[in-house]
């Protein structure tokens, strides 16, 4: 959004939602009514620094898409002819997490535990193409 916007408030809640305080090692879970008040913690840095964060992101979200091809595969959007993850027209990550609990990662609190990469890697080899 803060393509579209330019507002700083953008980057804010999103290195609010990135960077959530830890006890024990475990980052507190994200609550949406707490976005604006935790965003306010990240008022105190510069845009320079919040763009430094929205550019880590960005670039650490299209290493992924290209480590997970099967998980992100583009499609051409019809509106904008941009391409799009293909995720975009699937259920989204939440219910896949919910979907694959049980099985190789353990119940749903453990599968939601998992690291993302072993995460994404099961899933990416699900989701390929059978020869």
């Amino acid at each position: 959004m803060f393509n579209k916007t330019q507002k700083t408030d953008y980057l804010k809640a999103m290195a609010s939602v990135l960077y959530r305080p830890k006890k024990r090692g475990v980052k507190f879970p994200f609550l949406h009514e707490n976005l604006s008040e935790n965003a306010q913690l990240f008022s105190k840095l510069s845009n320079k620094e919040l763009l430094a964060f929205s550019f880590a992101y960005k670039g650490s979200s299209l290493h992924i898409q290209q480590m997970y091809k099967n998980i992100f595969k583009k499609s051409a959007s019809k509106s904008t002819k941009k391409n799009t993850s293909v995720l975009n027209n699937k259920p989204g990550i939440g219910k896949a997490i919910i979907n694959m609990a049980g099985e190789k990662f353990g119940n749903l609190k453990e599968t939601k535990q998992t690291n993302i990469h072993d995460f994404l890697t099961e899933l990416d080899n699900l989701l390929k193409p059978k020869i």
